[in-house]
């Protein structure tokens, strides 16, 4: 009973340092002959993993994609910071959607654990931010993410 105590306190003191998520790209894969959810994250310590859930097996694998430099991450967090929140626009809300689509949000988290969504592609429809600052640092979270992703697809086979 002593050592699970033991073990209990270690675990919970390693999990109050962990790293948390900073920016983050989730995708679904609608329909799809080889459905594969996944999301990748940038955590506070500058580490950029990938979760992978393949729906047909039923099995999740998480990858470490890569480190940030600390200058990097700095900038990262600098411009994550300056982000203000606001409502995503779809500039054709009027024209048709689909269904079973692939779909993408990304988002980012304050340093005060506020989550702020920055970009959606779903039914066929993208939501933007819609003021310049935050477009801007947007788009660039956004390629940063999806160069992340990419380290799957041609590093993991997956």
């Amino acid at each position: 009973m002593k050592k699970l105590l033991v073990i209990m306190s270690i675990a919970w003191t390693t999990s109050s340092f962990a790293a948390t998520v900073i920016a983050q790209k989730q995708f679904w894969a609608g329909f799809s002959p080889r459905p594969v959810n996944s999301r990748i994250s940038i955590l506070s310590d500058g580490t950029a993993i990938a979760e992978i859930e393949s729906l047909r097996e039923n099995k999740t694998r998480t990858i470490k994609l890569a480190k940030l430099s600390a200058g990097t991450l700095k900038g990262v967090k600098a411009r994550i910071e300056a982000v203000t929140a606001e409502e995503l626009k779809d500039y054709e809300e009027d024209k048709p959607k689909c269904t079973d689509a692939p779909s993408k949000a990304y988002r980012i988290f304050k340093a005060d654990g506020t989550e702020v969504p920055v970009y959606r592609w779903a039914s066929c429809h993208e939501w933007v931010m819609t003021t310049s600052e935050n477009a801007d640092t947007a788009q660039r979270l956004k390629a940063l993410l999806d160069g992340m992703e990419s380290l799957i697809e041609y590093n993991f086979g997956f």
